[in-house]
């Protein structure tokens, strides 16, 4: 960035193509200032919300069930499942708004999945005893296996 484009007599170097380094040059500057721009951003916002203080925990914040509902028995590879990192034997603790006390025999899993297709969905499940959070993006033509949880 800060190699001269001139020789010591003042031509053009002639070992770089000058008009590509200039423009190459500008395009990282524009993103330089776009970065700060965001940064700077970003900080004002954070402080904002940090002088708020907490916030108490609303409907669509629920701390996540634990009690699983579903076992996953099958996932079809490339399936939005897959790529949301579900594995088999895996339990499901919560899909979208569907939890244990809601999922009306997975039949509320098949809806919220066809009401949502190609939008990401929050879900939880349980491997190991360890609770995790996976974005799921539903698609038409995909299904996946479920069985009661244990």
């Amino acid at each position: 960035m800060d190699s001269p484009l001139i020789t010591s007599d003042g031509f053009p170097r002639s070992d770089i193509n000058i008009i590509e380094v200039r423009t190459a040059r500008i395009k990282i500057i524009k993103l330089k200032n776009d970065l700060s721009a965001v940064i700077d951003e970003l900080s004002k916002r954070i402080a904002d919300r940090l002088q708020q203080g907490p916030t108490p925990i609303t409907k669509q914040q629920k701390v996540s069930p634990q009690v699983p509902f579903a076992q996953i028995v099958e996932v079809i590879a490339n399936s939005p499942a897959n790529q949301a990192g579900i594995q088999v034997h895996d339990k499901l603790l919560a899909f979208g708004p569907i939890n244990a006390t809601n999922h009306n025999n997975l039949k509320s899993v098949a809806q919220i999945v066809q009401a949502n297709v190609n939008r990401y969905l929050l879900l939880f499940s349980e491997m190991a005893h360890i609770s995790i959070s996976h974005l799921h993006q539903p698609q038409i033509g995909l299904a996946k296996a479920f069985s009661g949880a244990d």
